[in-house]
Protein backbone atom coordinates (compact mmCIF):
# COMPACT_ATOMS: atom_id res chain seq x y z
CA UNK A 1 0.00 0.00 0.00
CA UNK A 2 1.26 3.55 -0.60
CA UNK A 3 2.72 5.46 2.35
CA UNK A 4 0.94 8.37 4.02
CA UNK A 5 3.22 10.84 2.26
CA UNK A 6 2.26 9.47 -1.15
CA UNK A 7 -1.43 9.60 -0.27
CA UNK A 8 -1.11 13.22 0.77
CA UNK A 9 0.58 14.16 -2.49
CA UNK A 10 -2.02 12.28 -4.55
CA UNK A 11 -4.81 14.23 -2.87
CA UNK A 12 -3.16 17.54 -3.72
CA UNK A 13 -1.88 16.46 -7.16
CA UNK A 14 -4.39 18.49 -9.24
CA UNK A 15 -3.18 21.68 -7.56
CA UNK A 16 0.52 21.05 -8.16
CA UNK A 17 2.22 22.97 -10.92
CA UNK A 18 4.24 20.99 -13.50
CA UNK A 19 7.44 22.82 -12.54
CA UNK A 20 7.38 21.25 -9.05
CA UNK A 21 6.68 17.66 -10.11
CA UNK A 22 10.33 16.75 -10.72
CA UNK A 23 11.51 17.97 -7.31
CA UNK A 24 8.59 16.31 -5.52
CA UNK A 25 9.26 12.92 -7.11
CA UNK A 26 12.86 12.86 -5.83
CA UNK A 27 11.61 13.16 -2.25
CA UNK A 28 10.17 9.58 -2.34
CA UNK A 29 11.45 6.05 -2.53
CA UNK A 30 11.18 4.04 -5.81
CA UNK A 31 8.09 2.28 -4.43
CA UNK A 32 6.45 5.60 -3.64
CA UNK A 33 7.29 6.88 -7.13
CA UNK A 34 5.59 3.81 -8.64
CA UNK A 35 2.37 4.47 -6.72
CA UNK A 36 2.53 8.17 -7.52
CA UNK A 37 2.84 7.49 -11.28
CA UNK A 38 0.00 4.97 -11.13
CA UNK A 39 -2.27 7.51 -9.44
CA UNK A 40 -1.36 10.23 -11.96
CA UNK A 41 -2.05 7.88 -14.88
CA UNK A 42 -5.44 6.96 -13.43
CA UNK A 43 -6.32 10.65 -13.10
CA UNK A 44 -5.34 11.34 -16.70
CA UNK A 45 -7.36 8.41 -18.02
CA UNK A 46 -10.40 9.65 -16.13
CA UNK A 47 -10.14 13.10 -17.75
CA UNK A 48 -9.43 11.89 -21.28
CA UNK A 49 -12.41 11.68 -23.71
CA UNK A 50 -13.37 8.10 -24.40
CA UNK A 51 -13.37 6.67 -27.93
CA UNK A 52 -15.50 3.61 -28.67
CA UNK A 53 -13.67 0.43 -29.50
CA UNK A 54 -14.50 -1.24 -32.82
CA UNK A 55 -17.52 -3.48 -32.33
CA UNK A 56 -18.33 -2.03 -28.90
CA UNK A 57 -21.81 -0.80 -27.99
CA UNK A 58 -22.44 2.93 -27.74
CA UNK A 59 -24.84 4.93 -25.61
CA UNK A 60 -26.91 6.06 -28.61
CA UNK A 61 -30.27 4.29 -28.80
CA UNK A 62 -31.35 2.67 -32.05
CA UNK A 63 -32.40 5.25 -34.60
CA UNK A 64 -30.75 8.14 -32.76
CA UNK A 65 -28.86 10.60 -34.93
CA UNK A 66 -25.76 12.62 -34.26
CA UNK A 67 -25.51 16.38 -34.62
CA UNK A 68 -23.66 15.98 -37.91
CA UNK A 69 -26.51 13.94 -39.40
CA UNK A 70 -29.00 16.60 -38.41
CA UNK A 71 -26.86 19.17 -40.21
CA UNK A 72 -26.97 17.28 -43.51
CA UNK A 73 -30.71 16.56 -43.36
CA UNK A 74 -31.91 20.11 -43.82
CA UNK A 75 -35.46 20.88 -44.91
CA UNK A 76 -35.99 21.63 -48.58
CA UNK A 77 -35.86 25.27 -49.66
CA UNK A 78 -39.50 26.49 -50.01
CA UNK A 79 -38.80 28.22 -53.34
CA UNK A 80 -37.03 25.20 -54.85
CA UNK A 81 -39.82 22.93 -53.61
CA UNK A 82 -42.48 25.08 -55.30
CA UNK A 83 -40.52 25.29 -58.55
CA UNK A 84 -40.39 21.49 -58.58
CA UNK A 85 -44.17 21.37 -58.19
CA UNK A 86 -44.67 23.72 -61.15
CA UNK A 87 -42.16 21.82 -63.26
CA UNK A 88 -43.92 18.56 -62.48
CA UNK A 89 -47.04 20.01 -64.12
CA UNK A 90 -45.11 21.12 -67.21
CA UNK A 91 -43.35 17.75 -67.39
CA UNK A 92 -46.33 16.24 -69.21
CA UNK A 93 -45.95 18.65 -72.12
CA UNK A 94 -43.15 16.76 -73.82
CA UNK A 95 -45.10 13.51 -74.01
CA UNK A 96 -48.24 15.29 -75.21
CA UNK A 97 -46.35 17.21 -77.91
CA UNK A 98 -44.45 14.22 -79.31
CA UNK A 99 -47.62 12.11 -79.31
CA UNK A 100 -49.49 14.77 -81.29
CA UNK A 101 -46.84 15.87 -83.80
CA UNK A 102 -44.51 12.83 -83.93
CA UNK A 103 -41.39 15.03 -83.96
CA UNK A 104 -38.62 15.61 -81.44
CA UNK A 105 -39.43 17.89 -78.52
CA UNK A 106 -36.24 19.96 -78.84
CA UNK A 107 -37.38 21.18 -82.28
CA UNK A 108 -39.38 23.78 -80.34
CA UNK A 109 -36.15 25.50 -79.32
CA UNK A 110 -35.74 26.67 -82.92
CA UNK A 111 -38.89 28.79 -82.88
CA UNK A 112 -38.30 32.48 -82.33
CA UNK A 113 -40.54 33.95 -79.62
CA UNK A 114 -40.30 37.76 -79.38
CA UNK A 115 -39.92 39.38 -75.96
CA UNK A 116 -38.94 36.23 -74.07
CA UNK A 117 -37.54 36.94 -70.58
CA UNK A 118 -33.78 36.68 -70.16
CA UNK A 119 -32.45 33.32 -68.95
CA UNK A 120 -30.93 32.59 -65.55
CA UNK A 121 -27.19 32.01 -66.08
CA UNK A 122 -25.49 29.37 -63.96
CA UNK A 123 -22.30 31.43 -63.44
CA UNK A 124 -21.25 35.04 -62.78
CA UNK A 125 -24.58 35.88 -61.14
CA UNK A 126 -25.27 36.51 -57.48
CA UNK A 127 -28.20 34.90 -55.69
CA UNK A 128 -29.95 38.27 -55.58
CA UNK A 129 -29.56 38.74 -59.34
CA UNK A 130 -30.91 35.24 -60.04
CA UNK A 131 -33.97 35.85 -57.89
CA UNK A 132 -34.58 39.18 -59.59
CA UNK A 133 -34.27 37.57 -63.03
CA UNK A 134 -36.80 34.89 -62.06
CA UNK A 135 -39.18 37.46 -60.61
CA UNK A 136 -39.02 39.60 -63.77
CA UNK A 137 -39.82 36.64 -66.00
CA UNK A 138 -43.05 35.58 -64.27
CA UNK A 139 -45.38 38.36 -65.56
CA UNK A 140 -44.07 37.97 -69.12
CA UNK A 141 -44.76 34.24 -69.17
CA UNK A 142 -48.15 34.82 -67.52
CA UNK A 143 -49.08 36.99 -70.50
CA UNK A 144 -47.60 34.57 -73.05
CA UNK A 145 -49.64 31.71 -71.61
CA UNK A 146 -52.81 33.48 -72.73
CA UNK A 147 -51.68 32.76 -76.27
CA UNK A 148 -51.25 29.10 -75.33
CA UNK A 149 -54.79 29.00 -73.93
CA UNK A 150 -56.15 30.37 -77.19
CA UNK A 151 -54.31 27.88 -79.42
CA UNK A 152 -54.32 24.89 -77.03
CA UNK A 153 -57.51 25.27 -74.96
CA UNK A 154 -57.23 21.72 -73.57
CA UNK A 155 -53.85 22.37 -71.97
CA UNK A 156 -53.96 22.52 -68.17
CA UNK A 157 -50.52 24.11 -67.84
CA UNK A 158 -51.54 27.81 -68.11
CA UNK A 159 -54.19 27.57 -65.38
CA UNK A 160 -51.95 25.50 -63.10
CA UNK A 161 -49.13 27.98 -63.58
CA UNK A 162 -51.38 30.92 -62.65
CA UNK A 163 -52.49 29.09 -59.51
CA UNK A 164 -48.88 29.02 -58.29
CA UNK A 165 -47.56 32.29 -59.76
CA UNK A 166 -48.58 34.49 -56.81
CA UNK A 167 -47.05 32.10 -54.29
CA UNK A 168 -43.92 31.95 -56.44
CA UNK A 169 -43.62 35.75 -56.25
CA UNK A 170 -44.00 35.66 -52.47
CA UNK A 171 -41.31 33.03 -52.02
CA UNK A 172 -38.93 34.81 -54.37
CA UNK A 173 -39.29 38.16 -52.61
CA UNK A 174 -39.10 36.42 -49.23
CA UNK A 175 -35.71 35.00 -50.20
CA UNK A 176 -34.34 38.31 -51.50
CA UNK A 177 -32.27 40.58 -49.29
CA UNK A 178 -33.78 43.65 -50.92
CA UNK A 179 -37.26 42.77 -52.12
CA UNK A 180 -38.48 44.57 -55.22
CA UNK A 181 -41.92 44.86 -56.72
CA UNK A 182 -42.37 43.71 -60.31
CA UNK A 183 -45.60 45.00 -61.79
CA UNK A 184 -47.52 42.96 -64.36
CA UNK A 185 -47.64 44.08 -67.95
CA UNK A 186 -50.15 46.76 -68.82
CA UNK A 187 -53.04 45.80 -71.07
CA UNK A 188 -51.46 47.62 -74.02
CA UNK A 189 -48.11 45.87 -73.46
CA UNK A 190 -49.83 42.52 -73.22
CA UNK A 191 -51.87 43.08 -76.39
CA UNK A 192 -48.76 44.10 -78.29
CA UNK A 193 -46.93 41.01 -77.06
CA UNK A 194 -49.73 38.73 -78.25
CA UNK A 195 -50.04 40.52 -81.60
CA UNK A 196 -46.35 39.90 -82.26
CA UNK A 197 -47.02 36.17 -81.99
CA UNK A 198 -50.03 36.03 -84.27
CA UNK A 199 -49.87 34.39 -87.68
CA UNK A 200 -52.27 33.36 -90.45
CA UNK A 201 -50.68 29.88 -90.51
CA UNK A 202 -52.56 27.54 -88.17
CA UNK A 203 -49.67 25.10 -87.84
CA UNK A 204 -47.25 27.93 -87.06
CA UNK A 205 -49.56 29.28 -84.34
CA UNK A 206 -49.82 25.87 -82.69
CA UNK A 207 -46.06 25.38 -82.81
CA UNK A 208 -45.59 28.84 -81.32
CA UNK A 209 -47.90 27.94 -78.44
CA UNK A 210 -45.97 24.74 -77.77
CA UNK A 211 -42.70 26.63 -78.03
CA UNK A 212 -43.86 29.00 -75.28
CA UNK A 213 -44.42 26.03 -72.98
CA UNK A 214 -41.01 24.64 -73.96
CA UNK A 215 -39.31 27.97 -73.19
CA UNK A 216 -41.19 28.31 -69.91
CA UNK A 217 -39.94 24.92 -68.78
CA UNK A 218 -36.35 25.76 -69.80
CA UNK A 219 -36.55 29.09 -67.98
CA UNK A 220 -37.79 27.54 -64.73
CA UNK A 221 -35.31 24.64 -64.88
CA UNK A 222 -32.35 26.97 -65.45
CA UNK A 223 -33.42 29.31 -62.64
CA UNK A 224 -34.06 26.42 -60.24
CA UNK A 225 -30.69 24.80 -60.94
CA UNK A 226 -28.80 28.09 -60.68
CA UNK A 227 -30.47 29.05 -57.39
CA UNK A 228 -29.99 25.55 -55.97
CA UNK A 229 -26.31 25.62 -56.92
CA UNK A 230 -25.83 28.97 -55.18
CA UNK A 231 -27.67 27.72 -52.10
CA UNK A 232 -25.51 24.60 -51.82
CA UNK A 233 -22.34 26.65 -52.27
CA UNK A 234 -23.41 29.02 -49.52
CA UNK A 235 -24.22 26.13 -47.17
CA UNK A 236 -20.89 24.47 -47.94
CA UNK A 237 -19.01 27.65 -47.03
CA UNK A 238 -21.00 28.01 -43.81
CA UNK A 239 -20.29 24.40 -42.84
CA UNK A 240 -16.56 24.85 -43.44
CA UNK A 241 -16.55 27.95 -41.26
CA UNK A 242 -18.26 26.03 -38.43
CA UNK A 243 -16.13 22.87 -38.65
CA UNK A 244 -14.33 22.38 -35.29
CA UNK A 245 -10.55 22.03 -35.26
CA UNK A 246 -9.36 18.71 -33.80
CA UNK A 247 -6.00 18.69 -32.05
CA UNK A 248 -3.95 15.49 -31.90
CA UNK A 249 -1.18 14.75 -29.42
CA UNK A 250 1.24 11.91 -28.97
CA UNK A 251 1.71 10.24 -25.59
Amino acid sequence: APSNAVQAVVCTLPALLPLFIHSVIHAFTPTDVFWLCAAALAALLRCAPAAPVDGAFTDNPAGDTSGEEWETERPADPLIALLKVVLEVIKTHRQEFEAEFHIRYDVLAQYNIPSLPADCPSTNFSMEALLHRLLQGLPVYTALLKYVEKEEPKSQIPSRFRQNSELLKQRITGKMRHAVQVTPLTSSQEQQLLRDLDSSDTFHRKMTAHSILYQLRSFLVDCKNAINKKEKLRESRANRAMTPVTLYYQS
